[in-house]
C-alpha cells in the first residue's frame, strides 16, 4: 500500500512503515493559497449565514455568537454570482486532489498546522480574521471535506511541551472499508489510551 503525505509527526510514518506499508512522499496537487482561500472564506461564510437563518427564528439571532452574526452580516454583501463562483473554484480546487489519487491509497497528513492554540486565538485580531486564522490552523484538512473522501483523525504523539499531535488518513472516494482497516491497524500499533496528559489550571 502506498500513503501519500505531508510532513508530520515522525511517529505515525515509523508505525506505518513497521506495519510494511510503502510510505513515500509527494508534491501537494494544490495548495491552500490566496486563490483558494478567499473562495473558500465565501462559501464558509454563505453555508453558515444559510443554515444559521434556518435554525431558530429571525427574532433568536440575537442569542448566536458574535462571529455567527458577523457572517451573517458578511453574507448580506455576497451575490449568487459571488457564491456560484466560489463553488466553481473550490471544484477545481478538489478535482486536483482527487486526481492525484490515481497512483496512492491513503494520504497521510498532518490534522492542524501546527499544535493546539490557547484559548482565544482564533479571536486575537478581531472577528474579520477568525476565518483566515481557521484555515490557516486547520489547512491540512478542508481538502478532504471538499473533495467528500473519507478522513480520520487519530493520535500522533505529543510536543515537548506534552501537547497532542494528529495524523490524518485520507482514503479514496468510497473506499471507507480500507480506510477504517488501515486506520485500525495504526491504532492497535500504539498505546495512545493508556496516556493520561496533564492537566493545567490557569
Amino acid at each position: 500500500m502506498r500513503i501519500r503525505r505531508s510532513p508530520l509527526p515522525s511517529v505515525a510514518r515509523r508505525k506505518l512503515r513497521d506495519a510494511g506499508h510503502e510510505v513515500r512522499e509527494i508534491g501537494i496537487p494544490a495548495r491552500l493559497d490566496a486563490d483558494v482561500v478567499g473562495p473558500l472564506r465565501t462559501w464558509l461564510t454563505s453555508a453558515v449565514a444559510m443554515s444559521a437563518s434556518m435554525m431558530v427564528p429571525a427574532e433568536r439571532w440575537g442569542s448566536y455568537t458574535a462571529l455567527t452574526r458577523f457572517l451573517m452580516q458578511r453574507a448580506q454583501e455576497l451575490s449568487a454570482a459571488d457564491v456560484m463562483l466560489a463553488q466553481a473554484r473550490l471544484a477545481g480546487y478538489a478535482s486536483r486532489f482527487l486526481a492525484a489519487f490515481e497512483h496512492v491509497d491513503v494520504a497521510l497528513t498532518p490534522v492542524t498546522s501546527r499544535p493546539p492554540v490557547l484559548r482565544g486565538h482564533f479571536l486575537s485580531e478581531g472577528l474579520e480574521a477568525v476565518l483566515d486564522r481557521m484555515l490557516d490552523w486547520s489547512c491540512p484538512t478542508p481538502w478532504a471535506n471538499l473533495t467528500g473522501q473519507p478522513a480520520i483523525a487519530l493520535p500522533a504523539g505529543f510536543t515537548a511541551e506534552g501537547l497532542p499531535l494528529s495524523a490524518q488518513l485520507v482514503g479514496r472516494p468510497r473506499a471507507d472499508a480500507l480506510l477504517l482497516a488501515l486506520a485500525g491497524q495504526l491504532e492497535s500499533a500504539q498505546d495512545w489510551h493508556r496516556v493520561h496528559p496533564a492537566v493545567w489550571d490557569e
